[in-house]
């Protein structure tokens, strides 16, 4: 069923290998930044036993390491770092469903990736001494939507533009407008079937949006970026097209001497 399409894919990438790893990259940065997050937020005493446990794939918040960091850790209270391991898995999703010809889906995984992290930071700005269960309930009732969200949640402006205009351009591949409609309307195929042009605007679509989100990580946890650092050099994340996660560093270290 898929033979056509991949074919078609591998025909068309085969030049681009070392483009297509970049969709692999915000596994390693997010993985990277929730250890950074989890060390740099602890006790002097708990952040060496979590050093020690630091394996080569990173630390995994078991129950283990719940009990190291104790109940009352200030960064288990957070959304944004209890929604960071989704947001990892959306990275591996959206690159599988791109592979895949599903391009509408990436849209709409990115989309909700854009609105659930800036509703996570807001939660966080709001109710910062909560537990993740309180926050939870708070949004039940405080729950803002789409743009009206960015614009409310408290960041630098520079960010802000951005991440409204990236979430307008993926409204236009989420509903239904005419010109996607024409463009569903073009492939007569009934399996998913390889859009050169298609791809190249997802593959733009994700690197943007992970940049932005990293930046508003980067933003939530400024202490973290040191030791990020340590873990990630900057060349790494200027040739994967981390502008703005280099600009909210840069940004945050002026702002913190």
């Amino acid at each position: 069923m898929y033979g056509h399409f991949e074919k078609a894919l591998y025909d068309s990438l085969v030049e681009k290998r070392e483009k297509v790893l970049v969709w692999r990259a915000p596994d390693t940065y997010f993985l990277t930044v929730y250890d950074s997050i989890l060390i740099e937020y602890s006790s002097i005493d708990t952040r060496t036993k979590l050093e020690d446990r630091r394996g080569p794939l990173g630390l995994f918040l078991d129950s283990e390491e719940s009990a190291i960091l104790g109940d009352s850790s200030e960064v288990l209270k957070s959304l944004v770092l209890k929604r960071l391991m989704e947001w990892h898995r959306i990275a591996a999703w959206s690159c599988m469903a791109a592979y895949h010809g599903s391009y509408e889906s990436v849209a709409r995984e990115l989309r909700f990736f854009v609105e659930d992290s800036v509703q996570s930071l807001y939660a966080d700005q709001q109710s910062p001494t909560d537990t993740i269960d309180e926050k939870v309930k708070w949004l039940e009732t405080n729950r803002l939507r789409r743009t009206h969200l960015i614009d409310t949640v408290d960041i630098v402006l520079d960010l802000k533009a951005k991440l409204k205009c990236i979430y307008k351009e993926l409204c236009d591949y989420v509903h239904p407008s005419v010109e996607l409609i024409k463009r569903v309307i073009e492939n007569k195929r009934i399996y998913f079937e390889y859009k050169e042009d298609w791809f190249d605007k997802m593959f733009e679509f994700h690197t943007r949006v992970f940049d932005l989100v990293l930046a508003l990580v980067m933003f939530r946890f400024p202490k973290a970026i040191k030791r990020f650092l340590e873990y990630q050099n900057t060349d790494e994340l200027e040739k994967d097209g981390y502008k703005d996660t280099i600009a909210m560093i840069e940004f945050q270290m002026i702002n913190t001497k």
